[in-house]
């Protein structure tokens, strides 16, 4: 038996087998993003009927997309530090780059790339000395944000 739940309209037979039958085989194509229940219902060779608890079966069709732009690989060393940081990243192809250090109020303090234009490869940036306290590197490429914390001692 098979129902979908919701429709008001009761569960319809989708398949049945001979008499004497140990087993019961059955295949469906659902359409697309379709929810139903299943469940069987068996009588004996004496008449007493059984019947199975549902299955509930909901199929959601996904569609991959692949990530406009992949997590940048950014790192900050030393971290904690107490003097001059580096910034290291990769950049798969040529991209525009901004990059600054912000304090815990989000303002900034240093400004390390200013939308530079930078070719494919390994970059690092310096980040000076700073005052003892908590900051945030975060890097822009092409309008993705990276964000890594860094611990001036």
């Amino acid at each position: 038996m098979r129902g979908v739940p919701g429709s008001g309209t009761t569960a319809t037979s989708v398949a049945t087998s001979s008499a004497g039958a140990a087993a019961l085989s059955y295949t469906e194509s659902p359409n697309n993003n379709t929810t139903a229940y299943y469940y069987a219902i068996i009588v004996q060779a004496d008449g007493d009927r059984i019947v199975t608890s549902p299955i509930w079966y909901t199929r959601q069709v996904v569609t991959a997309t692949r990530a406009s732009s992949p997590e940048l690989a950014l790192s900050v060393f030393p971290n904690p530090t107490a003097g001059v940081s580096t910034v290291s990243y990769y950049l798969p192809e040529a991209a525009l780059v901004s990059a600054e250090v912000l304090d815990l109020t989000g303002r900034r303090v240093r400004a390390l790339a200013a939308g530079e234009r930078q070719a494919a490869g390994p970059r690092t940036l310096a980040v000076p000395t700073l005052g003892a306290g908590l900051y945030t590197v975060r890097v822009v490429v092409d309008g993705v944000m990276s964000y890594r914390k860094l611990v001036v001692e």
